[in-house]
């Protein structure tokens, strides 16, 4: 969908904050599922616009480059995402949940329900479990 779409529908698919603007590190491409084609691709060294969908769709995000938005899903966009980290185990959510401090899909120390300075929300909200 393109980025007028994307605006317009944004609170009836949930996303939620201002999201985070990062850079690619390799280049990712997009397949249409019936036919197998190549339809879109982000090159390595790109800079675009996450935004997270954490009560309607976990584990998605919506990523836009050059007016497209695409959706992506958050366990994978550390290999291609600069800044974004590895999803925790759970122990180790279950540890943090101990301690009462979290960490968003950055990295950034945050409360298990919320989002750090840079927009981005807590792992817990974006697996589904708050």
């Amino acid at each position: 969908m393109n980025i007028t779409e994307f605006e317009t529908k944004k609170q009836s698919l949930g996303v939620e904050g201002t999201g985070v603007d990062v850079t690619t590190t390799k280049d990712q491409n997009w397949t249409d599922k019936v036919t197998k084609q190549l339809t879109f691709t982000i090159p390595a060294g790109s800079k675009v616009h996450v935004d997270f969908m954490p009560k309607t769709n976990a584990a998605r995000i919506w990523v836009t480059f050059n007016g497209e938005t695409k959706l992506a899903r958050t366990a994978g966009a550390h290999t291609w995402l600069t800044g974004f980290r590895k999803p925790p185990t759970l122990r180790t959510l279950e540890r943090r949940a101990w301690d009462g401090i979290s960490k968003s899909v950055t990295g950034k120390k945050v409360e298990a329900d919320g989002y750090s300075y840079d927009g981005s929300p807590a792992w817990e909200m974006v697996l589904g479990i708050i």
